[in-house]
């Protein structure tokens, strides 16, 4: 059960990530040495058995996402989730030798990758009967009368605005700041994957086994959904944070100079107005304590 958490540890594993995120998506085939290999290089230390094994715990563990070919040989194809795009990019070493690797990678991956965002939406007169007559039919239970004002949840899907600006951003800051910037803001987000799997490996190797309690926990949806946002949400304040809040010699010049963009203008200020508001409501709440808190163990009150 300790394997069933361990987080992406040996060099064949990041092997496999890089292949894959250089690629696009592969199939076991793809990067083991096989006859009917079309790509190169392939994992050469990898059996096709120990591949499939990998793959498959990649994917439990929530760096692969699979899709099964519809017909022929029903072959397993696997991309790279949030959480493996990350890992692959936390575990890049030596940045001059995977510059190439980096710009593929970042750029195919940048328009794949997205998250859905929740917002709710308040629709009036017409909008709001189509949505009920359409919640009605799919057997959802609503009110008998259709409503003149009702309100809705949409799900957008997101993408994360460092790698899916990859262009504009590696012409605003340069080649070496940018990925520097996505690597250093990539291990900040990872680590907390890494602290939550050492938990796991801990606990599994003290008690025998992973508590089902804690086993429904890290597979139910909800925690993986609240993995995927928080990771992408430290990636890009990281990100942030690297590129304007810890500026290097050869980002003076870069950060001194306006590079107007709409897009990536919008996308820091949602984030950064997002973050303001939690650091606000956190403050609120320590005065609301610190208030009872020094009032009850105040020697001078007055009854």
């Amino acid at each position: 059960m300790a394997d069933r958490f361990r987080s992406v540890q040996d060099e064949v594993e990041f092997d496999i990530l890089s292949f894959i995120a250089k690629h696009g998506k592969a199939t076991r085939y793809d990067i083991t040495p096989h006859g009917k290999t079309k790509r190169e290089p392939a994992i050469k230390e990898l059996a096709p058995s120990s591949a499939k094994m990998r793959l498959e715990r990649l994917e439990r563990n929530g760096y692969l996402y699979a899709e099964r070919e519809r017909g022929g040989l029903r072959k397993r194809s696997y991309t790279l989730t949030i959480k493996g795009f990350l890992c692959f990019l936390a575990k890049v070493r030596k940045l001059d030798n995977n510059t190439d690797l980096l710009h593929q990678a970042v750029k195919l991956y940048g328009q794949i990758l997205k998250y859905p965002v929740e917002r709710r939406e308040t629709l009036y007169g017409k909008e709001a009967v189509e949505v009920w007559r359409a919640a009605k039919k799919s057997g959802v239970e609503i009110s008998k009368k259709p409503p003149h004002i009702m309100d809705e949840t949409r799900v957008d899907l997101k993408p994360i605005f460092p790698l899916y600006y990859y262009e504009a951003l590696l012409s605003d800051l340069g080649e070496t700041p940018y990925f520097r910037s996505i690597i250093n803001a990539a291990r900040f987000a990872y680590a907390v994957v890494e602290k939550e799997e050492a938990a796991d490996r801990f606990i599994s190797m003290t008690e025998g086994h992973l508590p089902e309690w804690r086993q429904k926990y890290r597979e139910s949806l909800s925690y993986k959904d609240y993995e995927e946002k928080t990771l992408v949400r430290d990636f890009e304040l990281a990100f942030l944070n690297h590129v304007f809040g810890r500026i290097w010699p050869d980002l003076v010049k870069v950060v001194s100079l306006r590079f107007p963009h709409q897009q990536l203008f919008d996308d820091s200020k949602a984030l950064l107005n997002e973050e303001i508001q939690k650091i606000d409501d956190e403050r609120d709440r320590v005065k609301f304590i610190q208030d009872l808190a020094l009032r009850h163990f105040n020697p001078n009150r007055v009854y």
